[in-house]
């Protein structure tokens, strides 16, 4: 059985918010503890990967297009 490149890239899409969530909350346990400049690689690390997102999702537009919102149920 083949995976659905669409279910695929939004599996990926949430692990890498999870990655963004944690790097932003590690930021301000260090910002607490007056560690400026790890917290400076942490922000900046997750700044990355929301970019990384963006481009992802560009990607994701030109290859695959966009879901077939009409073949859901109303339920969804």
């Amino acid at each position: 059985m083949a995976l659905n490149p669409h279910l695929v890239f939004w599996t990926g899409a949430l692990v890498d918010l999870g990655l963004i969530v944690g790097f932003m909350l590690r930021a301000v346990r260090q910002v607490r503890r007056g560690e400026v400049a790890s917290h400076r690689r942490s922000m900046l690390t997750a700044a990355s990967l929301v970019g990384f997102f963006l481009l992802a999702y560009l990607a994701k537009l030109a290859f695959l297009g966009r879901e077939a919102l009409s073949l859901w149920s109303s339920f969804y």
